[in-house]
């Protein structure tokens, strides 16, 4: 008997069935969910949720540790074959990215907000 797992490209979790059902199955895309979460800790605590916060508000500096994951982990796929430059190049024309001069086809930030959802 054997069990199988996807690894998470961002944070090297490894996730499979869960209850018969395939974990990334189960996940439910939400374009309105904060960076991050605030926890209540301490003794006799339960980690309760005790508010969320943006990446303007990140004095931990996880949002550019975590960007720069994002972005290497597409490389990383793109790299390997697993996804091709032309579902990038696709992405980044349909969210709003407009292309620089340059043989390397560099990107300007566009706006990600609108796109995200629609994946």
């Amino acid at each position: 008997m054997e069990y199988r797992s996807a690894i998470c490209p961002v944070c090297g979790t490894g996730h499979g069935k869960r209850n018969g059902k395939n974990y990334w199955d189960t996940i439910t895309f939400d374009p309105n969910k904060p960076f991050g979460v605030i926890q209540d800790v301490g003794r006799g605590r339960s980690f309760a949720v005790i508010g969320y916060f943006n990446p303007d508000d990140d004095p931990d500096g996880y949002f550019p540790a975590v960007k720069a994951r994002l972005l290497q982990a597409v490389a990383e796929w793109v790299a390997k074959g697993w996804i091709a430059k032309e579902e990038v190049t696709a992405l980044a024309q349909q969210i709003g990215v407009e292309k620089r001069g340059g043989e390397r086809g560099e990107y300007d930030q566009g706006d990600f907000r609108g796109a995200v959802g629609k994946f």
